[in-house]
């Protein structure tokens, strides 16, 4: 899968106080654990996911990078990650489609369908994961959005924090960036964000969320 808005949008706009363990599930060619590295000097980033190609095509993207020290990534399901250390930082671009027309391509598929990680095996796994004082954090379609807050409050993972993404100002919801903590929460932040402006413009704060990242005067 080629570098999309959902990944770069999620590794600019996760919050976390000084990460020191990070794990990116699903990582594919590896961009939000690179955003995550240049953003988190420090961290030391696991980054998984179980297509062997996705992690090779990670492993040169990661060691060719200034902050290959700090990047390591694994071929392994989430279900069967088991290191010691647990995590200041969780964070995914999941596959959300449930249920739905495959196309001919197996790692289409894999990167886009829920078959081999459900939304249920994601809260529960991000849940075991975290430490008590942590951060998850995913992108989602908006109705795949509740489903998970619902999932993940049943696991002990409350919603902090909605990040609704716009194409336009007055256009519908397109994705949703969701913040779990451990800790219960009296209420959840919505902050409502677009994209584009109503002339097709970039907006000032997709501008000034991903301005680190892209080569803005190619755009």
């Amino acid at each position: 899968m080629k570098v999309g808005t959902d990944s770069v949008l999620l590794g600019c706009i996760v919050n976390c106080a000084k990460p020191q363990h990070i794990l990116d599930i699903g990582t594919g060619c590896g961009v939000i654990a690179l955003i995550l590295a240049q953003r988190f000097h420090n961290a030391d980033i696991d980054a998984i996911d179980i297509d062997k190609d996705s992690i090779t095509n990670a492993s040169e993207n990661l060691k060719n990078s200034p902050w290959s020290d700090n990047l390591t990534p694994h071929l392994s399901a989430l279900q069967q990650w088991d290191k010691d250390a647990h995590y200041d930082l969780i964070v995914s671009n999941p596959p959300y489609f449930v249920n739905s027309l495959k196309c001919p391509s197996e790692k289409r598929n894999k990167a886009r369908h829920n078959d081999t990680l459900s939304f249920e095996d994601l809260v529960v796994h991000a849940s075991r994961l975290l430490t008590a004082e942590g951060d998850f954090w995913c992108i989602l379609p908006p109705v795949e959005a509740e489903t998970v807050t619902r999932l993940a409050e049943l696991n002990a993972l409350y919603c902090s924090e909605r990040y609704h993404i716009h194409n336009k100002p007055d256009s519908a919801i397109r994705r949703t960036v969701l913040h779990f903590t451990k800790a219960a929460v009296s209420f959840c932040q919505e902050h409502h964000c677009n994209i584009r402006t109503n002339d097709n413009t970039y907006s000032d704060w997709y501008y000034q969320t991903t301005k680190d990242f892209y080569l803005w005067e190619g755009l």
